[in-house]
């Protein structure tokens, strides 16, 4: 199994990068294949990967307008293909609207849709669409992955989930079972 993290922007001083860092560096010593793409970013990663972890970036800003977001999907493809990914996560919901069309194309590719914020976090910007991106993950997505068993709750209660619901835990460094 080769598992493959997309995340905004991995340079990023944030704990959902430190998270990613802590959470791909553990499975890479437990013998699985990871592979980090980061979005955008042009600095340094502040949370160093264990060097076995192939890297890539995308776009060194943030992507604009619909020409540079088809781009960033195009080149999503090209990389799960090159590197054989079996699974992506999206180390955040609104990661849907690139890794959706990728799973089209990718046949087998099971998807983990991975949630940093409650359910109920009102973001400033651009959350009609975050919340559009909830409901993509709850249709195509294989596993939602949320903070806790309340949101889990909020989550079964709000959204036409197809996929497994599963609260994180950080406690223990495995993958939820994908059918």
């Amino acid at each position: 199994m080769k598992i493959g993290f997309v995340i905004g922007n991995m340079s990023n001083t944030g704990g959902t990068e430190r998270v990613l860092q802590l959470i791909a560096n553990g499975l890479n010593k437990r013998g699985y294949q990871v592979v980090v793409i980061s979005m955008w970013g042009n600095k340094e990663l502040v949370f160093p990967l264990d060097k076995q972890i192939k890297r890539y970036r995308l776009a060194k800003e943030y992507p604009k307008g619909i020409g540079r977001n088809l781009k960033n999907i195009i080149s999503l493809y090209q990389i799960v293909k090159k590197e054989q990914i079996t699974v992506l996560v999206d180390v955040d919901l609104i990661l849907t609207f690139y890794s959706l069309p990728v799973k089209i194309c990718c046949p087998g590719l099971k998807t983990i849709s991975w949630e940093h914020f409650n359910y109920y976090y009102q973001f400033r910007k651009n959350n009609r669409i975050r919340r559009l991106a909830m409901r993509m993950a709850a249709r195509f997505s294989d596993v939602i992955l949320v903070l806790s068993k309340e949101d889990k709750a909020y989550y079964s209660n709000h959204l036409n989930i197809r996929g497994r619901l599963c609260p994180v835990s950080y406690t223990h460094l495995t993958l939820p079972t994908i059918a």
